[in-house]
């Protein structure tokens, strides 16, 4: 399934370092996939907001580790895109993708393309 330019990814955020609540802002470490070469995502357009926090408790209750729902950064498709990377969603769960392409030859690299894509994200703290 492809994903349209216009349509709102949302990365979420399981760690505190991801983000800035007094600057009201998404760190580039959210998107940075170190040491993967993909990036997970979800295709969350057109959700209400209380169609989109269980997506991210899924992701935590995936995980072995012992990780919290802090909130997620939303971006547009297109962002992504002008980063010379692409988007592919699998639905593996529902509405996920990967956001690949990225450089594998070093972390500063994927922060240079994790730094524009941060400053076009919006914050969203998750209110429990």
């Amino acid at each position: 399934m492809d994903v349209r330019d216009d349509e709102r990814l949302s990365r979420f955020l399981l760690f505190s370092r991801w983000f800035s609540r007094v600057q009201n802002r998404v760190k580039p470490d959210a998107y940075i996939p170190h040491p993967r070469v993909e990036l997970s995502v979800s295709c969350t357009e057109a959700l209400a907001e209380s169609e989109v926090w269980p997506l991210g408790q899924a992701v935590v209750d995936s995980r072995s580790d012992n990780v919290t729902l802090y909130g997620r950064g939303d971006v547009r498709a297109s962002v992504v895109r002008v980063q010379k990377l692409q988007i592919i969603r699998d639905d593996q769960p529902l509405r996920h993708a990967n956001i690949v392409g990225w450089p594998i030859d070093s972390k500063e690299s994927q922060r240079m393309l994790a730094l524009e894509i941060a400053a076009a994200s919006s914050l969203v703290i998750h209110e429990i």
